[in-house]
């Protein structure tokens, strides 16, 4: 996959397109933002689009995907339908794996 950010700005926009390495379709379009939080914080949003032609399953198991990514730190091996994702001893805070039971719904 590549990935390529919005350029550099003091907005804190880090929107990014993913894209296959072939060139091929689809392309996803991912908005995500870095707010300042007090003196010494930030907090990162990042919006999750369900995208033409995905069962609510796929989003399902997308949203762990990125959840595992970006919230423990994981670089899950296994499908994602996979409960836990990973078993990694080292995580970002918190110190524990998404499953399944972290999305939403």
């Amino acid at each position: 996959m590549r990935v390529v950010f919005t350029p550099a700005n003091d907005f804190g926009v880090v929107d990014h397109v993913i894209s296959p390495l072939d060139g091929s379709t689809p392309s996803v379009d991912i908005p995500l933002r870095v707010v300042p939080n007090g003196d010494d914080g930030s907090e990162v949003m990042l919006t999750l689009f369900q995208q033409t032609g995905m069962t609510d399953d796929q989003y399902a198991a997308d949203a762990v995907l990125v959840l595992a990514v970006t919230v423990c730190g994981c670089r899950p091996e296994a499908p994602v339908d996979a409960v836990p994702l990973c078993d990694h001893d080292a995580h970002l805070e918190p110190t524990r794996c998404v499953t399944a039971d972290d999305v939403p719904y």
